[in-house]
Protein backbone atom coordinates (compact mmCIF):
# COMPACT_ATOMS: atom_id res chain seq x y z
CA UNK A 1 0.00 0.00 0.00
CA UNK A 2 1.39 3.35 -1.04
CA UNK A 3 1.39 6.37 1.26
CA UNK A 4 -1.29 8.89 0.28
CA UNK A 5 -0.54 12.57 0.03
CA UNK A 6 -3.33 14.43 1.78
CA UNK A 7 -2.73 17.56 -0.27
CA UNK A 8 -3.46 15.69 -3.49
CA UNK A 9 -6.70 14.31 -2.05
CA UNK A 10 -7.79 17.79 -1.00
CA UNK A 11 -7.42 18.97 -4.58
CA UNK A 12 -9.81 16.33 -5.95
CA UNK A 13 -13.25 17.96 -6.38
CA UNK A 14 -15.38 15.10 -4.97
CA UNK A 15 -13.27 14.84 -1.82
CA UNK A 16 -13.30 18.61 -1.36
CA UNK A 17 -17.11 18.72 -1.72
CA UNK A 18 -17.53 15.98 0.88
CA UNK A 19 -15.28 17.79 3.35
CA UNK A 20 -17.15 21.05 2.85
CA UNK A 21 -20.56 19.47 3.35
CA UNK A 22 -22.20 20.47 6.60
CA UNK A 23 -23.70 17.78 8.85
CA UNK A 24 -26.96 19.70 9.43
CA UNK A 25 -28.92 21.63 6.85
CA UNK A 26 -31.81 24.02 7.15
CA UNK A 27 -34.31 21.26 6.28
CA UNK A 28 -33.05 19.32 9.35
CA UNK A 29 -34.68 21.96 11.55
CA UNK A 30 -38.20 21.35 10.25
CA UNK A 31 -40.61 19.97 12.88
CA UNK A 32 -40.60 16.46 11.38
CA UNK A 33 -36.82 16.16 11.59
CA UNK A 34 -36.33 17.50 15.10
CA UNK A 35 -36.14 13.99 16.54
CA UNK A 36 -32.52 13.87 15.33
CA UNK A 37 -31.56 16.77 17.56
CA UNK A 38 -30.93 16.28 21.27
CA UNK A 39 -33.73 17.44 23.53
CA UNK A 40 -32.65 19.81 26.25
CA UNK A 41 -33.78 19.09 29.78
CA UNK A 42 -34.97 22.10 31.73
CA UNK A 43 -33.38 22.19 35.15
CA UNK A 44 -33.84 24.66 37.92
CA UNK A 45 -30.83 26.39 39.44
CA UNK A 46 -30.47 24.05 42.43
CA UNK A 47 -30.62 20.90 40.29
CA UNK A 48 -28.04 22.38 37.94
CA UNK A 49 -25.70 22.84 40.90
CA UNK A 50 -25.99 19.10 41.65
CA UNK A 51 -25.32 18.22 38.01
CA UNK A 52 -22.20 20.39 38.03
CA UNK A 53 -21.07 18.94 41.37
CA UNK A 54 -21.47 15.41 40.00
CA UNK A 55 -19.28 16.23 37.03
CA UNK A 56 -16.62 18.16 38.93
CA UNK A 57 -16.34 15.73 41.86
CA UNK A 58 -16.70 12.51 39.78
CA UNK A 59 -19.71 11.24 41.73
CA UNK A 60 -22.17 8.58 40.64
CA UNK A 61 -25.93 9.12 40.48
CA UNK A 62 -26.45 7.15 43.69
CA UNK A 63 -23.79 9.18 45.51
CA UNK A 64 -25.45 12.43 44.42
CA UNK A 65 -28.80 11.13 45.66
CA UNK A 66 -27.22 10.10 48.97
CA UNK A 67 -25.67 13.56 49.38
CA UNK A 68 -29.01 15.21 48.64
CA UNK A 69 -30.80 13.01 51.19
CA UNK A 70 -28.10 13.85 53.74
CA UNK A 71 -28.75 17.54 53.13
CA UNK A 72 -25.27 18.37 51.88
CA UNK A 73 -24.69 21.60 49.99
CA UNK A 74 -23.30 21.03 46.47
CA UNK A 75 -21.27 24.24 46.66
CA UNK A 76 -19.48 23.03 49.82
CA UNK A 77 -18.45 19.60 48.51
CA UNK A 78 -15.00 20.94 47.59
CA UNK A 79 -14.28 21.65 51.25
CA UNK A 80 -15.24 18.12 52.26
CA UNK A 81 -13.26 16.52 49.43
CA UNK A 82 -9.83 15.08 50.11
CA UNK A 83 -7.24 16.83 47.98
CA UNK A 84 -4.62 14.16 48.71
CA UNK A 85 -2.88 16.58 51.04
CA UNK A 86 -4.95 15.51 54.02
CA UNK A 87 -4.41 11.80 54.57
CA UNK A 88 -6.88 11.62 57.46
CA UNK A 89 -9.81 12.49 55.16
CA UNK A 90 -11.68 9.92 53.13
CA UNK A 91 -12.22 10.56 49.41
CA UNK A 92 -15.54 12.34 48.85
CA UNK A 93 -17.49 9.39 47.34
CA UNK A 94 -16.50 7.09 50.22
CA UNK A 95 -17.19 9.85 52.77
CA UNK A 96 -20.73 10.33 51.43
CA UNK A 97 -21.34 6.57 51.48
CA UNK A 98 -20.06 6.31 55.06
CA UNK A 99 -22.27 9.18 56.27
CA UNK A 100 -25.27 7.68 54.50
CA UNK A 101 -24.68 4.28 56.12
CA UNK A 102 -24.29 5.85 59.58
CA UNK A 103 -27.49 7.86 59.28
CA UNK A 104 -29.81 5.51 57.37
CA UNK A 105 -28.28 2.08 58.04
CA UNK A 106 -28.15 1.05 54.38
CA UNK A 107 -25.47 1.29 51.74
CA UNK A 108 -27.52 2.74 48.84
CA UNK A 109 -30.89 4.45 48.38
CA UNK A 110 -33.83 2.21 47.51
CA UNK A 111 -34.66 3.92 44.20
CA UNK A 112 -31.73 5.55 42.45
CA UNK A 113 -32.63 8.16 39.84
CA UNK A 114 -30.28 10.63 38.18
CA UNK A 115 -30.78 14.35 38.64
CA UNK A 116 -31.76 14.66 34.99
CA UNK A 117 -34.43 11.95 35.36
CA UNK A 118 -35.82 13.74 38.42
CA UNK A 119 -35.99 16.99 36.42
CA UNK A 120 -37.87 15.22 33.62
CA UNK A 121 -40.38 13.71 36.07
CA UNK A 122 -40.89 17.03 37.84
CA UNK A 123 -41.33 18.80 34.50
CA UNK A 124 -43.93 16.25 33.38
CA UNK A 125 -45.79 16.65 36.69
CA UNK A 126 -45.67 20.43 36.33
CA UNK A 127 -47.07 20.22 32.78
CA UNK A 128 -49.83 17.83 33.89
CA UNK A 129 -50.79 20.19 36.72
CA UNK A 130 -50.78 23.16 34.36
CA UNK A 131 -53.00 21.31 31.89
CA UNK A 132 -55.39 20.29 34.69
CA UNK A 133 -55.65 23.90 35.93
CA UNK A 134 -56.36 25.14 32.41
CA UNK A 135 -59.01 22.45 31.97
CA UNK A 136 -60.69 23.41 35.25
CA UNK A 137 -60.62 27.07 34.23
CA UNK A 138 -62.27 26.21 30.88
CA UNK A 139 -64.90 24.03 32.57
CA UNK A 140 -65.83 26.71 35.13
CA UNK A 141 -66.52 29.35 32.45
Amino acid sequence: MEPVDVRELALQPEIREQSLARPFHKQDLTPGNRSRMAKKIKTNHQMQKWIDARRHRHLSHSQVQMARELGLNPAKLGKIDNHRQEPWKLPLPRFIEQLYFERFGKTTPDNVASVEERCQVEGAQREAGRAARQQRARDST
